[in-house]
This record gives structure tokens, sequence and C-alpha cells, in this order.
């Protein structure tokens, strides 16, 4: 195994640990179809998509979507990952215009995409990565799974302060 499916191997194994789950796409132009498929098993679902997404194949789809920002009323929301850690199962998010952080914690159900060669094996490889890139954003929000809360009673509750579920669209690279 080489250290790329090394790093995916690592990452899934912590982001399923963490309650995430998680889907291969062979490829970008497939991502509309996991989307609509992922919100079909919710029955029907509202949805807002980020705006770097709009140029996807959406299809009818995007009729009945908003792109843009979470207004709190969506059951999903989709966003795409800078990057992701291995070492800790954590996807790593930027917030601006085209990326609105809403997306994030509104939705009940978070769908992000994640591109294979995006998958680092630390978080400062995930620093490291961000900064070559250019200025690094006014926000970058590392999440690690769903929002979850034992608070009452010790009991492990999802969604206590953000999305119940958190669902990994993980692009490229080999079937996992």
């Amino acid at each position: 195994m080489n250290s790329a499916q090394a790093n995916v191997a690592a990452f899934l194994a912590r982001w399923e640990a963490a309650a995430g789950s998680w889907q291969h796409v062979a490829s970008r132009g497939q991502v509309p179809e996991a989307v609509e498929a992922y919100c079909a098993s919710l029955g029907s679902a509202t949805v807002a998509v980020a705006p770097a997404l709009a140029d996807l194949p959406w299809g009818e789809a995007a009729a009945a979507y908003r792109f843009g920002g979470a207004a709190g009323d969506e059951q999903v929301g989709v966003s795409e990952a800078d990057s992701a850690i291995a070492e800790t199962g954590t996807l790593v998010l930027r917030s601006g215009a085209d990326h609105p952080v809403t997306l994030n914690f509104l939705p009940e159900h978070h769908l992000v995409l994640l591109e294979a060669n995006g998958l680092v094996p630390t978080p400062e490889a995930s620093w490291e990565r961000m900064l070559a890139a250019g200025p690094l954003p006014r926000a970058v929000n590392w999440i690690t799974g769903p929002s979850r809360t034992a608070d009452v009673e010790q009991t492990l509750q999802l969604g206590a302060h953000g999305p119940r579920a958190v669902h990994v669209l993980l692009i490229g690279g080999n079937r996992f």
C-alpha cells in the first residue's frame, strides 16, 4: 500500500469511528447523482449547495436547489473540503463567498465533496497545503463527524449543535 492509499485508509477508519459516513464517487461529474440518491434516501429534502459547486452537471435538480449559504430551513447542505487529515479523520473546510460556512452547521445533513488527492497525513500538512494555495480564508472549519453531545445523562446525542449526519463523497482514486 502506498502512502496515498494509507492516508485514505487511515482517514476512512477514523471517519467511520466518529460516526461519519462516506461513499466513493468516480468523478466530479457523478456528484449530482450521488447527492440526489442521498436526498432520495431521506424522502424529500430541501438542499443548499455551495456556489463553488454550481458548475457541476446538476440537471433538473438545479431548479430545486438553492446555490448559496444555508438559511436554516434546509435539510441538506452540500459543500467541499479543502483537505482531510488521515491522522485524525478530520475534514478541513475553507470559508468564503463560494464556500459559506452556514452549509457546514445549519442543515441536519451535511454532504462534503472530498478529492482523494486532498487527503494529507497530518494537521500540519493540511496547513501547508492551504498556505501554498494562497492567503488563508477568514475561517477554517475542522469537522470530525456529526455534531454530538453527551451533556444529558451521559447519553450520546448526534446533531446537538450542528448536522446529525455528515456524509463524505470521496472523489477519484481507487474504489476503497
